[in-house]
């Protein structure tokens, strides 16, 4: 048991090696129970990449985990990484959150607990990169800590919408006196300050801008954080949160992201995972190199289940492209 913050610790291994105040690195991520598997296989992929002599600390804030599920999560780690990394464990009641809305189907109130981090971690804890459980990191994460530290609220990777003002940003930034080409960003990689979070209150300002207009939210949290930290941002480089593009953005069913930058962050930002049955993307394959290295190897979506969604998605498209040409 942590004694600051009372969460449950795994210490899966120390080393000598590392100086206490320089050279670790803390991770946040946050799921229940139903994205154990690709959680640790982000897991996984942040472990392989990060420095060897980095102590990595990665903080896991959790609904509905058994002990049996965390041991998973624990084993995954300790194949990839067997020194300089610990792994702890808050559970959170989202009991308090019930009114907020959810707008996006593949999402579900736990997107909103990253809000309470930083009341969950230790008060020692006063930077946290926080990762969604839909990226891979293909990058060294002590390049992104030690180069981007912010000095404001995060810092996070412009979004694909650009701009508040643009389709999919903000409706009311007239209202909240926004200038429309203030920069959007993507909160699926968000460099916290943490300390700062505290001292300004901004997870609560933010559950504040979210119950007061939820009837025109689009993009739950993130649009909400846009919204509350506008000038309080600082952009990091595209590198390190690739947004993987929608299928109608693409040509074919298997063409890769255009303009990959190698040694950084995949985010599969569309409903389309990888981890469910008729993803097309290639980066897909990606997903599932870094599963074989977790205690969920050879794992795969079942093909019925492919056949299923890939002809049910190409019988739309050809009811649509009728439609068009009619």
């Amino acid at each position: 048991m942590d004694p600051e913050s009372g969460a449950m610790m795994t210490a899966v291994c120390h080393s000598p090696r590392f100086k206490p105040m320089e050279s670790h690195i803390e991770v946040v991520l946050a799921s229940d129970a139903n994205y154990v598997m690709p959680m640790s296989v982000v897991l996984a992929s942040a472990a392989m990449n990060c420095s060897e002599d980095r102590l990595l600390k990665i903080h896991i804030i959790e609904k509905g985990y058994s002990e049996s599920l965390k041991e998973r999560v624990k084993e995954s780690l300790n194949q990839v990484r067997p020194s300089n990394l610990q792994l702890h464990w808050y559970p959170v009641s989202l009991e308090g959150l019930s009114d907020l809305p959810i707008v996006q189907s593949h999402l579900s109130l736990m997107t909103y607990s990253r809000l309470l981090l930083p009341q969950l971690l230790p008060k020692t804890v006063r930077l946290a990169l926080y990762l969604d459980c839909d990226v891979l990191v293909e990058g060294d994460l002590s390049e992104l800590w030690d180069e981007h530290k912010p000095q404001k609220a995060l810092g996070a990777v412009r979004d694909r919408i650009g701009s508040v003002g643009s389709l999919g940003g903000l409706s009311n930034f007239q209202e909240l006196r926004i200038s429309p080409d203030t920069p959007y960003f993507n909160a699926g990689v968000l460099f916290i300050n943490v300390e700062a979070w505290r001292e300004e209150a901004i997870g609560n300002r933010v559950f504040d801008y979210l119950r007061k207009y939820n009837s025109i939210l689009q993009f739950e949290d993130q649009e909400a954080l846009n919204a509350v930290l506008y000038d309080s941002w600082t952009e990091l480089p595209q590198r390190w949160n690739q947004q993987i593009v929608p299928r109608y953005f693409r040509r074919g069913s298997d063409v890769a992201l255009p303009n990959l930058i190698e040694n950084g962050i995949i985010h599969f930002i569309t409903s389309e995972k990888p981890w469910i049955p008729g993803c097309e993307y290639s980066e897909r394959r990606r997903f599932y190199e870094y599963l074989d290295r977790t205690d969920w190897r050879g794992w795969r979506t079942k093909t019925h289940h492919e056949i299923y969604v890939r002809s049910k998605r190409a019988l739309g498209d050809l009811w649509r492209l009728a439609r068009q040409k009619s």
